[in-house]
């Protein structure tokens, strides 16, 4: 970043003010209060000070926190009217508001003594009381020390005063920070009824831009409704809180997670998290209740996972995280985190002169012992991949099914560790002589021996397939013309081996695609093997091997139960390699059929998640990494389908790990994984995506369609952090997309660039891009849909650049809009445009369309808010008597929840209030009584 000694301090700030929040961002601020101190501009340099403060507090770097807002503080105390404690046009952060952030760090941290701690509450104290500010904020500063530092007694006095206060303190906490500081008192004085009451209380609230809450009370009480038996609660807040932020805002609700991932047994889950946040103990010096927190949440996790039998899993990072010079193993770890925490009470009593911290010591290594086993959507088989000790098989027919194992998932490296030696083949009988023969023709360096090895072993058994087969190439033997085997098979009836074992190939190229038609021919073919083989004993396992393929082919045809004793009695009589299939097959069933029923399951019951984690878990511990990569990868897909992001990101993981631990490629893995990130994790995807593709992308290198894919992942996680890196990249995604065909993610790139573009202020250029991009929603088969979006978009840009032609571009996707649903939506566009270009009648009539538009979907609820909505047009426009008039039809749409009337009715009474007509003001006040009552 090179802006120019030219420029002045003053027109810095102004720049860095309007970029996006991210590293340059603060660079520029940085760079803007060094020219202030080199020009002399105290006045900039103040401003930029509280910037810099702001940010980093956002961005956890607490010293730089502290460092410059000491600077303002000085500069306030020897000039209060030029650098005031409260931004007077608001373009600036308050200088008195900060006070709570820098206040609650140094009241938090034992690297400050109690004497600068009363130092500072006093100095907030005069400063506010100087600024004629109300003691709210400090009542809730002492409030928080005395609850961390000092007694119960005196956090109860001062929590008094806050609720007896009657000022308004433009510093005072928000409405759920508020509710959080009774929550802390009612957990200290183990009134735990009324702290749930405060929690569904900040529930209910939902997201009002608090980076706090809901994150942090929600994880403060997880492990006491878990340890109450609310299981479902404990559950639902868990949820709550890790979702709250992109990333979370402290290392003590890192901690309390660490704790509740341990104590329910999701191990993996919490080694995930430990890894992802342990660095933040040294670049987070100073937030040392967060380390204490995180410290006895590790202990807890650590203990449960020794206890779980992977004490000797490694901890990656944790070696320069703790000072070590090799990473750490879970049982070392766990000791070291409780050495720490116990040291960390140990200066906190000694500082304060209480034992506060001994007991919160004694209290959270307590809950090291609790196994409270609770599903949160993963399991622990990326632990088992670094634990797994593999031993060799022992029969030959164990040899064999795992090489057919790892075939059937295309893991070829695994595939060569089971390759048969010519002894271990002479053993075979003369059934899986064949079918093994056959197998060999799939690893590339087995494919010359397997054709050899198969033709021979058909002509020593007397095959008379064998000419015919032997014409095949080897493509045409990996993969059946399927009419052309089962003609062939018709011919050679008399022969009843060729004609099972032309039959089973055909079988075996087939896709058990749901409901799919070769599903219906497979099950055909198959019943027709067993039915030809049910009374020949010689023919067994050909019959065996049928009845897997029937069953396999009906599960794909059945959408509800299937036979589960057909399925039992199965797996008794299969070989390892059957029962492997059998199990990932009847897995997939199950778990489809659970979601799509909803089923509740009872404690007993075995849900398909279950059976799938036992088939992975099955290749993890035989050590069939490359094969355990392969199944993850497809398992990665089938959750996806069923919107399971946690697992789908579990299962990448897992694919990552295997191909690494089998010392093989994992490029395509991993940027599958970041793909999968980017919608729940982006911090974490970008990291990881930034890694495996800037280098192409500044060198211009070709990508390829997943790298394409990986691209607009990319970009999602940017447009958030850096609008103009996410626009160069976006535009990259849309270009590939477009050269590979791939219009459909071409369409998405250009939605994410348009909010991009949007907020940058770039209109011309967007309209250029969205009007470049419109060939490619044309030939999509959405049924217009990502046309009409694209249209609806064009319009939007058009109006705000004042261009009368939005409407026409809205008509023309009117024009295109099938069902009632599309045509709504391009109706309120239309709308909205209307009122841009002052036509309020075109605009309240078409309110009246919506209505009926929305009325024709059946949704009478959203038909009364396109009412409202013209309401709202006609009050803006100055129009009091036509916004009535419309809010009155809204409040007569039959079918509207009370809740909805009654809000109009006494919206309704204000407006006629405003008008001068008491008459109607009252009738209107009356029915929104009535309504209430109703709803009472």
């Amino acid at each position: 970043m090179d802006y120019g000694f030219e420029q002045s301090a003053s027109a810095l700030l102004d720049r860095a003010m309007n970029m996006p929040m991210n590293d340059e961002q603060v660079e520029t601020f940085q760079l803007a209060l060094n020219v202030a101190q080199e020009t002399g501009d105290e006045d900039t340099e103040f401003k930029a000070r509280l910037f810099l403060a702001s940010l980093a507090n956002v961005n956890v770097d607490h010293t730089s926190l502290l460092t410059h807002f000491s600077a303002a503080v000085g500069m306030h105390d020897r000039d209060p009217l030029r650098f005031p404690g409260e931004s007077l046009d608001g373009s600036y952060p308050d200088l008195f508001w900060l006070y709570k952030n820098a206040l609650n760090l140094v009241v938090s941290s034992v690297l400050f003594t109690r004497e600068q701690i009363d130092d500072m509450l006093d100095q907030m104290e005069d400063h506010y009381s100087s600024a004629g500010i109300p003691n709210l904020a400090i009542d809730i500063e002492y409030r928080d020390d005395a609850l961390i530092n000092g007694s119960l007694e005196h956090a109860l006095k001062r929590q008094e005063l806050i609720d007896a206060s009657s000022y308004s303190d433009p510093f005072d906490d928000c409405p759920t920070c508020k509710i959080a500081g009774k929550f802390a008192l009612a957990m200290a004085t183990k009134d735990f009824d009324e702290a749930s009451n405060l929690v569904t209380q900040i529930l209910s609230f939902g997201s009002i831009g608090c980076v706090m809450e809901p994150e942090t009370t929600t994880a403060a009480f997880m492990m006491q409704a878990l340890k109450t038996g609310d299981v479902e609660f404990a559950r639902h807040l868990q949820d709550v809180s890790a979702k709250a932020n992109p990333e979370f805002q402290s290392l003590d609700t890192v901690g309390r997670h660490l704790e509740f991932l341990g104590v329910t047994g999701n191990h993996s889950k919490g080694l995930a998290l430990l890894t992802r946040y342990q660095h933040r103990l040294i670049t987070d010096p100073l937030a040392t209740l967060g380390h204490f927190q995180f410290y006895l949440g590790a202990y807890t996790l650590l203990s449960s996972t020794d206890r779980a039998g992977f004490g000797d899993v490694i901890v990656s990072g944790s070696g320069e995280v703790f000072g070590q010079d090799v990473d750490l193993s879970v049982d070392k770890l766990k000791e070291r985190c409780l050495e720490l925490a116990r040291n960390l009470a140990r200066e906190y009593d000694a500082r304060n002169g209480n034992d506060n911290f001994a007991k919160r010591f004694e209290a959270s290594t307590a809950n090291a012992d609790l196994d409270i086993p609770v599903n949160l959507g993963g399991s622990n088989l990326l632990l088992q991949v670094q634990t797994a000790t593999p031993s060799e098989p022992e029969t030959v027919e164990d040899k064999l099914s795992l090489f057919y194992i790892c075939l059937k998932r295309g893991a070829f490296a695994d595939c060569q560790r089971f390759v048969l030696s010519d002894e271990e083949f002479a053993q075979l009988s003369d059934f899986d002589r064949v079918h093994y023969a056959m197998a060999l023709l799939f690893p590339p360096e087995q494919e010359d021996k397997g054709r050899k090895l198969f033709i021979d072993e058909l002509r020593r058994q007397d095959y008379l397939a064998a000419d015919y087969l032997e014409a095949q190439t080897n493509d045409e033997l990996r993969d059946p013309n399927t009419p052309e085997f089962l003609t062939e098979a018709q011919l050679l009836e008399r022969d009843l081996k060729s004609w099972i074992l032309l039959r089973q190939m055909c079988l075996d190229g087939l896709d058990f695609a749901p409901y799919g038609s070769e599903s219906y021919k497979a099950h055909k073919v198959a019943q027709e093997i067993i039915a030809a083989t049910e009374s020949k004993p010689e023919f067994a396992q050909q019959n065996l091997q049928a009845r897997f393929s029937a069953f396999a082919s009906n599960l794909a045809l059945v959408d509800g139960e299937v036979d589960k004793d057909t399925y039992l009695e199965l797996r008794k009589v299969g070989t390892a390699a059957q029962v492997h299939t059998l199990d990932m097959l009847y897995g997939q069933h199950l778990l489809a059929l659970d979601i799509e029923t909803l089923a509740p399951q009872s404690p007993n019951t075995q849900t398909g998640e279950a059976i799938l984690d036992e088939v992975l878990g099955f290749l993890i511990n035989a050590g069939l990494r490359e094969a355990t990569a392969h199944l993850a990868e497809q398992f990665t897909e089938f959750y996806s389908i069923f919107g399971k992001s946690e697992r789908v990101v579990e299962m990448a993981r897992l694919a990552v790990e295997s191909m690494q631990a089998a010392g093989l490629p994992h490029r395509e893995q991993e940027l599958k994984l970041g793909i999968h990130l980017a919608a729940v994790e982006p911090v974490e995807a970008r990291e990881i995506l930034e890694k495996l593709l800037l280098p192409k992308f500044t060198q211009e290198s070709e990508f390829d369609e997943l790298e394409m894919e990986a691209l607009l992942a990319l970009g999602r996680t940017l447009v958030t952090v850096d609008s103009k890196a996410a626009a160069a990249i976006l535009l990259q995604a849309r270009a590939m997309a477009a050269a590979f065909e791939n219009f459909e993610i071409a369409v998405q790139a250009m939605h994410m660039l348009t909010g991009v573009l949007y907020s940058l202020g770039e209109l011309e250029w967007l309209l250029d891009e969205l009007n470049d991009t419109l060939p490619f929603a044309q030939v999509l088969d959405d049924e217009h849909e990502a046309e009409i979006k694209l249209l609806d978009n064009i319009a939007i840009v058009q109006a705000d650049l004042g261009m009368t032609e939005a409407l026409d571009t809205l008509n023309t996707a009117y024009e295109l809009a099938d069902s009632a649903l599309q045509k709504l939506y391009v109706q309120e566009s239309l709308n909205r445009t209307y009122f841009t270009f002052e036509r309020l009648d075109d605009c309240l009539k078409g309110c009246h369309r919506a209505h009926i538009l929305a009325m024709a979907t059946g949704d009478p609820s959203n038909a009364a808010s396109q009412l409202e909505q013209g309401a709202l047009y006609a009050f803006q426009s100055g129009n009091l008597e036509a916004g009535a008039e419309m809010l009155e039809n809204a409040f007569n749409v039959l079918d509207i929840p009370v809740e909805q009337s009654a809000y109009y009715a006494t919206y309704l009474s204000s407006v006629y209030d405003d008008l001068g007509n008491p008459k109607k003001a009252e009738y209107w006040a009356k029915k929104a009584e009535e309504k209430e009552r109703f709803m009472d």
